[in-house]
């Protein structure tokens, strides 16, 4: 879909999917994550990720908070590869 969208993307949710459902949080589920992540990059995309989840697809606030953090440094090393 990001590759028919291009640049008219202006923010993305996300989440998850895979044996255990949808709306997983972000790693636990089989999306290829590097590939939409590369498709961003490729479009220059600068917006908003948001984590789009169903009230059963994490535990609490902090599981939240977690996979957050997971997402940032997913994406601060993905950008440290790249100097």
């Amino acid at each position: 879909m990001v590759k028919t969208l291009k640049s008219s993307i202006i923010h993305v949710h996300y989440s998850d999917f895979g044996q255990n459902g949808d709306c997983l949080p972000f790693g636990e589920g089989e999306y290829d994550n590097n590939a939409l992540f590369d498709e961003l990059d490729k479009n220059s995309y600068t917006g908003s990720i948001i984590i789009e989840l169903y009230i059963n697809g994490y535990n609490n606030i902090e599981s939240l908070i977690d996979n957050y953090c997971l997402i940032k440094e997913t994406l601060e090393e993905r950008k440290r590869s790249y100097r």
